[in-house]
């Protein structure tokens, strides 16, 4: 399983725990620091956890910006890395389509308008 998808994993094991312990009676803290040890010892996101902890914490309490968040995001690179991704495989999609369109010799101003491409990249693709 790659790194992305056992840390998603865990989070969502975190976030259970944190929901769990809040259901049997604890607030919030208690419920936030209690799923932090026991994810520590359960080998569930521990490195990050003994690392960043605290900031998951505070995360979790709200005490957080967004440009702190965004910090976190940027040094992790999860989901700059993920919407980039998926960006540029949508964009490659709609061009594999406008090549499949062009070769059915559709014209490029409508090409363009049912993929969203611009003119000029429809054009290129019409050159290759």
């Amino acid at each position: 399983m790659p790194r992305e998808a056992k840390r998603c994993n865990g989070y969502e094991i975190f976030v259970a725990a944190v929901n769990e312990n809040q259901k049997s009676g604890m607030n919030r803290d208690e419920a936030i620091k209690k799923a932090i040890l026991d994810c520590i010892d359960k080998n569930i996101l521990r490195e990050y956890l003994k690392q960043k902890g605290a900031e998951v914490m505070n995360m979790m309490l709200g005490e957080w910006n967004m440009e702190d968040a965004k910090a976190v995001w940027k040094e992790e690179g999860i989901l700059i890395g993920e919407q980039r991704g998926m960006q540029q495989g949508m964009r490659e999609e709609r061009k594999e389509i406008a090549r499949n369109m062009l070769a059915k010799g559709m014209d490029v101003e409508t090409i363009a308008s049912i993929t969203g491409l611009f003119i000029d990249d429809v054009l290129r693709l019409q050159g290759e």
